[in-house]
């Protein structure tokens, strides 16, 4: 006998998109014919070693919610290493979710996992388009060290390799076995094609040679050492039959190859154990040489990614950390009620978070499967948000609860203000309110310590409560009103807070009840309105009629770190003593002139030019034009990329700009800006080029600046009436007066990135063999920035994830994508990828016509470092201070001044409180496995070693470093309030903090 030069590894898997080209429910019916075919194979076929199921846990909750009785088998398969699942719960577009959800989403996944017998031990990301560049970092934080990837691979290795070492920033690696050829290539071995129903075809063990012979042949030269693999699998597919059959047929007739059946676990541990010299690839991987990367689905069907933003960020950064601050104030400032009506919503949270999960599929989240797909997406979406408004609301109301406000006068109205910004800040503030009556103008915020912001009241608007009118009797109204309280209290968080009783020439009596958001804040009303009521004959008709007036106010105030603290609305500032109104030096105003009307603020003047763009003067007279400059391109591509058609063009105008002061400070001014251009309705039958029938398309453009800071917020709002093109907003990055030198350097650009600050380059690199172009589309999370040593302009998007930095006259500008529309989820015909990338089928709900609205911002910096330094301000552009109504009644303020202590400042709490040293804030929640440990996680933004000592509330007594997992590494010491924390460059950390006993 001799011995075989190479062991090859055969992989029987299964790859499965949850939905894409057919809806979940459709795929599934798929799904559980292919996994009683897997437990068949399992079962009766000792030959059939182990099937991979995707790596996705989410499989087998969608399978056993139809074969509930087979949970059992499953986890016999599952722990005896017969069937590998996990570790992802889905398997997600690692560049279109946050940091967080990729955490949750392996959390969740190997939480399944387990609980079906094990976890597998390897990240696998077969199809998702590109690769950021912490996931070594993540995946080595859950204990994962190999990978297995098909797309990404560009120009990083300088030759075709199998197996590399793949580094995060902070120097966490992972094994990772590249499927160069593609995680179907060895799929139906043995039969005439790759995919497909072969139930009327019988396996060839001469065809499967022929097959294996041209893989080998090239996987040898890729090859570090004895071990190759052949990935028999492909999408939706169930085990190829007589796979264990042919693998013994294969062995008796080669001479250099061992082939056996094999799982990726095993394969890993036989490439490390060879010891072979790997390549280091470090950063992302976005290249397409050896399959497509589909650049556009970052902006495909954009409507989901913005509800996919601000759902991430409502858990996150508000339900998150408000339900556990709630469930942990220490127990000496609650009172016995108020600890008895709290639970923590850890089930709840979990809930909102599957919901959302199942949302970030690649195919899911990327806008590339049908119509039907995205609609139930639209659902989930709805679900989950319902949740997490829900928790984030109760629980700061709880929070109000608890608040001493017994500083407050007796009848102003109160909000309770919650800061999910992780380090002292001034933020303006929003708040929305009901009152019996209007408050009077000026008004002012009041905080615990005497000081009184200035506010400006953005709208103040009587409405009528109709399900309250009615016409009654005297004996109806007195004996109903206990029950009207109630339900006014319980369906619309409103209370009866005056009354006025007069006759009426049309009816006895006419009652007039006034409603606010603050109960009692005259005690005793209910009864006082009962006994006018008896005043009168019981028979006597009563016309009953309630209303409210709803304020809206803003007011910038100083915030402390993840904090809650109460603020009085005082309608005078005679109120507030004089000598500690808070004088406001940046505030922000409108200037009109010759009806043209401009933006003040301390970035500098804002103001509107002829084409609809923007013009920024600083405060050191630097001009930046053509700011936010919309234009238009035609599209002749699919749901996966952008194929251009004809040149792109700012948008024409029709009539001239309209601009309409809607506020005028001090704490906001805002400008509306409306026009409407005509342009191509669609592309002619060939999609060479546009349509000459031309439609309206209307846009309403709103830009606003805000007391206290230099950035410039943008809500565009465009009635979509085209098909097939591409709208985007364009930001020059040098002022229209820099100097152009020749041969003058690059600006440099700069990205946010799940955990990570990325440095990329300007252009795409210069390939021509590659699967699909380079394209110099990319992705950021929130935001892009472009500048050099003497000037920088960042753009911050939310859910706008595409960017592409273009030639302009006066040099780079950022191209910002609001809207992609066209109308097929794959084509064969596009100038920017060859072939397919899925089924030809209509999708006429991705042309996106109708209303969207997108919101964006931008700041203009001295400088690419000035930028560097600010980036936590930057990735909280669009987070801001929630707030919620709280009871105001003297007799709850008296009890609070008898219960209060020294012990704890029940007036305000700041949780914890980072400085300016780069470290961001990601996650404040409780641990998931547990409830007694809160999770704080940050990682370094910076490209060096930083420490900080980070501030702790008071009742915090112990913290824990730990894994991602959860898992603790070692204990921290907690001195004089703070704890140290170093960490390498761009590494995540994560802390648990216990807690003072309850």
């Amino acid at each position: 006998m001799f011995e075989k030069k190479y062991t090859v590894h055969v992989i029987s898997h299964t790859h499965w998109d949850r939905e894409w080209y057919r809806t979940q429910q459709q795929f599934r019916m798929s799904l559980v014919r292919t996994v009683d075919t897997v437990l068949e194979y399992i079962r009766d076929n000792p030959g059939f070693r182990c099937f991979l199921l995707d790596g996705q846990s989410i499989l087998i909750d969608d399978y056993l919610a139809v074969r509930p009785e087979k949970r059992e088998e499953i986890r016999n398969c599952v722990a005896e290493r017969r069937l590998f699942i996990g570790p992802w719960y889905t398997q997600p577009d690692e560049f279109l979710v946050s940091a967080e959800s990729l955490i949750r989403n392996l959390q969740l996944g190997i939480r399944t996992a387990r609980s079906y017998g094990r976890t597998m031990r390897l990240g696998w990301i077969p199809d998702t388009f590109g690769h950021i560049s912490q996931l070594p970092q993540i995946l080595n934080e859950f204990g994962i060290r190999a990978a297995a990837l098909t797309r990404g691979i560009g120009n990083e290795l300088p030759e075709p390799r199998i197996e590399f070492l793949w580094r995060s920033p902070d120097g966490s690696e992972v094994l990772v076995l590249h499927q160069m050829q593609g995680y179907f290539s060895a799929g139906l071995l043995a039969f005439p094609f790759f995919w497909g129903d072969v139930s009327n075809i019988a396996p060839s063990a001469k065809r499967a040679a022929e097959r294996v012979s041209q893989l080998l042949d090239s996987l040898k030269q890729a090859a570090s050492g004895p071990n190759l693999v052949l990935w028999n699998g492909a999408d939706h597919m169930p085990p190829e039959p007589g796979i264990a059959e042919t693998i013994d047929e294969l062995n008796d007739i080669s001479r250099d190859y061992h082939f056996v059946h094999s799982d990726v676990e095993t394969l890993a541990e036989a490439v490390r154990a060879s010891d072979p010299e790997l390549p280091v690839v470090k950063g992302e991987l976005r290249g397409s040489r050896y399959h497509p990367l589909l650049y556009s689905i970052l902006s495909t069907r954009t409507y989901l990614k913005q509800r996919n933003s601000r759902i991430q960020r409502l858990l996150e950064r508000y339900a998150e950390p408000i339900s556990a601050l709630a469930s942990i104030v220490p127990p000496q400032d609650l009172s016995p009620g108020a600890v008895a009506r709290y639970r923590y919503p850890a089930a709840e949270l979990r809930e909102a978070w599957k919901l959302l999960l199942q949302n970030h599929g690649h195919d899911s989240i990327g806008g590339c499967s049908i119509d039907q797909v995205h609609r139930e997406m639209i659902t989930r979406f709805d679900q989950s948000e319902q949740i997490a408004s829900r928790i984030a609301f109760e629980s700061l109301k709880h929070l109000s609860e608890v608040l001493d406000t017994s500083w407050a006068p007796n009848d102003a109205p109160m909000c309770v203000c919650f800061n999910p910004v992780d380090r002292p800040t001034r933020r303006v503030v929003q708040h929305e309110f009901r009152l019996a009556r209007p408050l009077a103008e000026p008004v002012v915020a009041l905080d615990h310590d005497g000081n009184a912001w200035p506010a400006q009241l953005l709208s103040c608007e009587q409405h009528s409560h109709g399900w309250l009118d009615r016409d009654t009797t005297v004996a109806g109204c007195i004996g109903n009103l206990p029950w009207w309280q109630e339900v006014l209290k319980r369906m619309d968080e409103l209370d009866i807070a005056d009354f006025e009783l007069e006759t009426s020439a049309t009816t006895d009596l006419v009652l007039r009840i006034y409603l606010s958001d603050y109960g009692g804040i005259e005690t005793g009303v209910l009864g006082r309105l009962a006994e006018a009521l008896q005043l009168h004959d019981r028979s006597a008709r009563v016309a009953l009629r309630a209303s409210y007036v709803h304020h809206k106010i803003a007011f910038a105030a100083p915030l402390d770190a993840v904090s809650y603290t109460a603020y009085a609305i005082v309608s005078s500032r005679e109120k507030a003593d004089p000598a500690v109104v808070s004088a406001m030096t940046d505030t922000v105003a409108v200037q009109s002139r010759n009806a043209t009307h401009s933006l003040l603020f301390s970035g500098g003047v804002i103001d509107v030019e002829a084409g609809g763009s923007l013009r920024l003067t600083t405060p050191s007279g630097t001009v930046y034009t053509g700011l936010g400059q919309i234009v238009d391109q035609g599209d002749g591509g699919d749901t996966y990329d952008f194929s251009p058609v004809g040149p792109e063009r700012a948008l024409v105008l029709e009539d001239e700009v309209v601009v309409d002061v809607l506020q005028a400070g001090p704490v906001k001014a805002c400008l509306e800006v409306r026009y409407e251009s005509r342009l191509p309705a669609w592309l002619e039958a060939e999609r060479d080029r546009r349509s000459l029938a031309t439609v309206n398309l209307p846009v309403r453009m709103q830009v606003s600046v805000e007391a206290g800071s230099e950035v410039v917020r943008i809500r565009t709002a465009i009635g979509n009436t085209v098909s097939d093109h591409r709208m985007r907003a364009v930001f020059p990055c040098l002022p229209a007066d820099a100097p152009r030198a020749p041969g003058g350097s690059e600006p440099t650009l700069w990205v946010d990135s799940p955990f990570s600050i990325q440095r990329r380059e300007l252009s795409p690199q210069g390939v021509e063999d590659w699967e699909q172009k380079p394209s110099s589309i990319q992705p950021h999370l929130s935001w892009v920035g472009l500048g050099d040593e003497s000037s920088a302009v960042a753009v911050v998007a939310d859910g706008l994830h595409e960017h592409e930095i273009i030639d302009t006259p006066t040099g780079k500008a950022c191209a910002l994508t609001l809207l992609r529309s066209v109308g097929w989820l794959s084509r064969g015909d596009l100038s920017s990828r060859e072939g397919q990338a899925g089924p030809m089928i209509a999708t006429p709900e991705a042309q996106c016509i109708g209303d969207g609205a997108f919101e964006y911002a931008f700041r203009v910096f001295q400088s690419e470092h000035e930028l560097r330094q600010n980036v936590q301000s930057l990735t909280d552009t669009f987070v801001v201070p929630l707030t919620v109504a709280t009871e105001n009644t003297p007799e709850r303020r008296a009890e609070e001044a008898r219960k209060a202590t020294t012990a704890y400042d029940r007036r305000q709490c700041s949780y914890i409180s980072l400085h300016d040293t780069g470290f961001i804030l990601t996650a404040c929640t409780k641990a998931a496995n547990a409830h007694d440990l809160m999770v704080v996680r940050f990682f370094n933004s910076r490209d060096e070693r930083v420490t900080e000592r980070l501030q702790l509330a008071p009742f915090i007594t112990g913290c824990n470093r730990a894994h991602l997992s959860e898992d603790p590494i070692e204990r921290l010491r907690i001195e004089e309030g703070s704890v140290s924390v170093t960490a390498e460059p761009f590494q995540i950390v994560t802390l648990l903090l216990r807690h003072a006993r309850r």
